[in-house]
């Protein structure tokens, strides 16, 4: 209609108008919240591994604070009595 030519009257300048803003309105919620919805599992996800908690198999999520002790392997022949009895 823009191209057209057309002299808009007042009234349907006016429906024109708010019809525009309501689309522009319309589009920004679809925009924003549809990835939000869409990916609301993955965030979820992401956040309890941030704060540490449960992952969705209820298993405790794994962070560094989990496993400080490092076990190195010994050579059966060059053990201690000491190292053997862990073994």
């Amino acid at each position: 209609m823009y191209g057209s030519g057309y002299i808009f009257s007042r009234a349907f300048f006016t429906a024109w108008i708010v019809i525009s803003i309501i689309w522009v309105w319309g589009t920004m919620l679809v925009a924003g919240f549809y990835p939000i919805i869409d990916g609301r599992e993955q965030i979820i996800q992401v956040w309890r591994g941030l704060r540490g908690g449960l992952n969705k198999g209820g298993e405790a999520a794994v962070t560094a604070k989990t496993s400080t002790r490092t076990t190195t392997p010994v050579e059966s022949g060059n053990a201690s009595s000491e190292e053997k009895s862990v073994k």
